[in-house]
């Protein structure tokens, strides 16, 4: 039979291990939820405002609401990590975006000669 203080360890080790792959769990639900939110996002810029092509329909286009709102996760996710990570909270919104940001979906920004 082990002593004690052995067996306490030998516990103390497997709740570590639990908790850590629940932790590395909740990254990895984080990062899909990241990858899930901009996905449409990400698609749309890149096959029409970057580029930009007049003669390719517009299929499964984001909304504003959309945007605004993978624009948020980001900025929740920016926040937590930065008080892991840096030991200090920085309240509120983390990712300031000066002016409309909508306005550089708006338009096009080269078209093509």
């Amino acid at each position: 039979m082990k002593p004690t203080g052995e067996r306490k360890r030998g516990d103390d080790e497997k709740v570590r291990e639990a908790h850590n792959k629940k932790l590395l769990k909740k990254w990895e639900d984080a990062i899909t939820g990241i990858a899930n939110k901009t996905k449409q996002i990400k698609a749309f810029i890149d096959k029409w405002v970057v580029h930009y092509d007049s003669r390719r329909q517009q299929h499964d286009v984001p909304t504003f609401g959309d945007v605004d709102s993978a624009l948020q996760l980001l900025d929740g996710m920016v926040c937590k990590y930065h008080l892991l990570l840096a030991g200090s909270d920085l309240s509120g919104s983390c990712m300031v975006v000066p002016g409309n940001w909508k306005n550089i979906v708006r338009r096009v920004w080269i078209e093509k000669a």
